[in-house]
């Protein structure tokens, strides 16, 4: 019996991904974040350095690419995808000790890692993911020709997002997707408060960079809604 339940499991398997509709995706991406915690330090880095012509501006957008893979059932989507955003920070101004020009940036990488499950419509469809994160962050300053990397902490969170489906060719389809990005777990960010300050932040060094964005997304395969 087990063995016939699994010979038919598998035979309705073999016909859906028969009929299933594959997708190899790439596209680029832009998102709003708003960390509390984050841009508080860099505030006070701000203060101590107030000599600085050019301040620590606070992090708030991320942008970079995004690829995946996806397979479209008749009313069901799964698919993986990795996306990549970063943030550049850069300040300057003349080192009152010494009279010399002084720079120092801060680069910002946020990596994810996800697998999505979405409704397949045709004109709009909605969905969610699961997603394992890397948030790193370096930094180089005057006189440095590589970027030193001082943070490294990996989380968990979701994607919540609207796909808008613009078919152009039987083959090749444009998505728009507005999405919301939450942090399921905070990201401790004592390493960036003893890189960058004096005295380290003594209360939450916790934060979370949740995000709201948008992407467009080009889908190379068969199209649902062409």
């Amino acid at each position: 019996m087990k063995a016939l339940l699994s010979t038919i499991i598998c035979f309705f398997i073999l016909i859906q991904v028969q009929f299933a509709q594959f997708n190899i995706q790439i596209g680029y991406g832009a998102a709003y974040t708003n960390p509390t915690v984050n841009n508080q330090i860099l505030d006070l880095y701000n203060k101590e350095n107030s000599w600085m012509s050019k301040p620590l501006s606070d992090l708030q957008f991320f942008h970079g690419i995004v690829l995946g893979a996806k397979y479209s059932f008749e009313n069901i989507a799964i698919g993986l995808n990795w996306k990549n955003r970063g943030k550049g920070l850069i300040s300057e101004g003349i080192q009152p000790s010494n009279n010399t020009e002084y720079q120092y940036e801060l680069f910002y990488k946020y990596q994810s890692f996800g697998f999505n499950i979405e409704t397949a419509g045709t004109f709009l469809s909605i969905g969610t993911s699961l997603d394992y994160g890397l948030f790193q962050v370096k930094d180089r300053a005057t006189g440095q020709k590589k970027k030193t990397q001082f943070l490294s902490e990996d989380n968990w969170g979701s994607h919540f997002y609207l796909n808008i489906n613009l078919p152009t060719r039987s083959y090749l389809g444009i998505t728009i997707q507005p999405y919301y990005f939450v942090n399921w777990n905070s990201i401790n960010l004592s390493k960036l408060s003893e890189r960058l300050l004096n005295t380290a932040i003594t209360t939450n060094s916790l934060g979370k960079f949740n995000q709201i964005g948008v992407s467009l997304i080009f889908n190379n395969g068969p199209q649902k809604n062409y």
